[in-house]
């Protein structure tokens, strides 16, 4: 069809930040990251342990950067 745009393109990961609050959590949140992307092939990434976040009961902030 004329005019439809086509699919979203599957986007790759550039660069994601981690605020963890405990470091003790860095193994569990591995596993579950490695679930999601390519642990032989990872994207650029920055770990920074915080007293606390905006909400007292979260545990980790992500913020990722992609390119579509």
């Amino acid at each position: 069809m004329r005019g439809t745009p086509p699919p979203p393109a599957r986007a790759h990961p550039a660069h994601h930040p981690v605020f963890l609050t405990d470091l003790a959590d860095l193994p569990v949140f591995r596993a579950v990251r490695d679930e999601f992307i390519d642990p032989a092939a990872p994207p650029a990434s920055s770990l920074v342990q915080v007293s606390g976040l905006v909400h007292p009961a979260f545990r980790v902030e992500i913020d990722a950067l992609a390119v579509v």
